[in-house]
């Protein structure tokens, strides 16, 4: 199990035998895992843990000093004669372990953390954490495609008609496929998808948000209607007017921020919280149970 680390400290010596050191103390101390090290042979090269950590660069370069102005908050870098002479290290670094001591790395972070010779630690590549990711993002996958799937069929029914061009009176924009080129129906039908498929996520808690008629739309409206009882009809009636439609968008819509704030942690590979997990995991079930009875109930209809 592996998970790659980038640290800056001030270490001017062996830093892997420095690093084996921490590791040893999180192993002889840990109160998740119980493994026993042996004590250190003489020769670092000896240590039954001497392989689990693997230096992949250093670099030493000089430290700056801060030197703050007379009465003031705001700090100044002193001149270049003045400089700190003193230098500092930045190291990256891989920590393999095996995988049923793999709660390890937690303690193995802190003990990091806590180091006085160690300024900063940052965490890269993590293989606990890109499987956690892997899982959550297929369950994401699914659940978007779910959604989709829902809220193609409520505006076919709306509209009836134009099935590439489903979200004519909704303000959101869609993504383009690159900058300079958004997709149309050629392309929508050669991949199976609509518009649908290029909202951010975020989009979805506004595809109830009516876009403001515009005067080519006010034109539209009045050459295809009859009368002024019929004019007056379409341009109250824009957008999704069936009730249960509109409840089951507002249902939608109430789940759609816990699972968007997981969304983004998994799209940009970084950490979440136990909140974001716990109130993600919630979310999921709620939605799922929105999708799931809307197709029941049709079917019961049928």
């Amino acid at each position: 199990m592996r998970v790659d680390f980038q640290i800056v400290h001030n270490i001017d010596s062996d830093i892997k035998a420095h690093l084996l050191g921490i590791l040893k103390q999180t192993l002889d101390e840990s109160t998740t895992i119980d493994y026993t090290v042996e004590k250190k042979p003489n020769n670092i090269e000896d240590w039954s843990i001497f392989n689990w950590i693997e230096i992949k660069y250093k670099y030493k370069t000089k430290k700056k000093r801060f030197i703050p102005r007379h009465e003031s908050l705001q700090p100044t870098y002193s001149s270049q004669e003045n400089l700190d002479q003193n230098y500092m290290f930045i190291v990256g670094f891989s920590l393999n372990i095996e995988e049923h001591i793999g709660d390890i790395i937690k303690e193995f972070e802190d003990y990091l953390n806590d180091d006085e010779n160690i300024e900063v630690v940052f965490k890269y590549f993590d293989e606990p954490m890109l499987r956690k990711h892997k899982n959550i993002g297929e369950e994401i996958f699914v659940l978007e495609m779910k959604l989709r799937e829902l809220l193609s069929f409520i505006f076919i029914d709306t509209y009836k008609e134009d099935y590439y061009n489903l979200l004519k009176e909704i303000d959101i924009k869609t993504q383009p496929i690159n900058r300079n080129n958004r997709p149309n129906e050629e392309y929508f039908k050669k991949h199976f998808e609509n518009e649908f498929f290029f909202l951010l996520f975020s989009d979805y808690i506004r595809i109830d948000h009516l876009k403001k008629i515009d005067q080519s739309d006010l034109i539209d409206i009045i050459v295809n209607s009859n009368d002024y009882d019929e004019l007056k009809q379409n341009i109250q009636n824009r957008g999704i007017i069936k009730e249960k439609y509109q409840d089951l968008i507002a249902s939608i819509k109430q789940n759609l921020e816990p699972i968007e704030n997981m969304r983004n942690c998994i799209a940009h590979n970084r950490s979440f919280t136990d909140t974001i997990l716990e109130n993600y995991q919630q979310a999921k079930v709620n939605l799922d149970k929105v999708i799931k009875e809307f197709w029941e109930e049709l079917e019961n209809e049928s």
